[in-house]
């Protein structure tokens, strides 16, 4: 499986998402919702990021050293993290997502990580 894919995908629908709404405010003006909901895509899209960061080639190793111990993060005898650790902070941005869809893709990734 390959999870560095999943998310890469993530983030493109997350950016159309922003795209898109960024076009209706310049078309329509903003209304009250409009500036929540850039606000959890852009804090989604940002979050996926630091993961990808964090992934290593395998998908899984890499941390950077600034983010090392926080979270409570376990390692394997290889020096990786959980996949667990993963799956926990993209169930943190499932709870924040702006719509069903990003939702959704968000738990079909808990679950690939949770499942390999």
């Amino acid at each position: 499986m390959d999870y560095r894919k999943d998310l890469e995908d993530l983030c493109e629908i997350l950016s159309e998402k922003i795209m898109e709404k960024t076009r209706k405010i310049r078309n329509n003006g903003m209304s009250d919702g409009d500036l929540e909901t850039i606000d959890k895509l852009t804090h989604s899209l940002a979050s996926v990021k630091k993961i990808l960061a964090f992934m290593g080639d395998d998908g899984y190793s890499g941390y950077h050293d600034m983010y090392r111990g926080s979270y409570g993060r376990r390692r394997d005898s290889m020096g990786r993290y959980s996949r667990n650790d993963l799956a926990d902070k993209m169930r943190e941005l499932m709870h924040d997502a702006p719509d069903d869809r990003t939702r959704q893709e968000m738990h079909r990734m808990v679950e690939k990580l949770e499942n390999a």
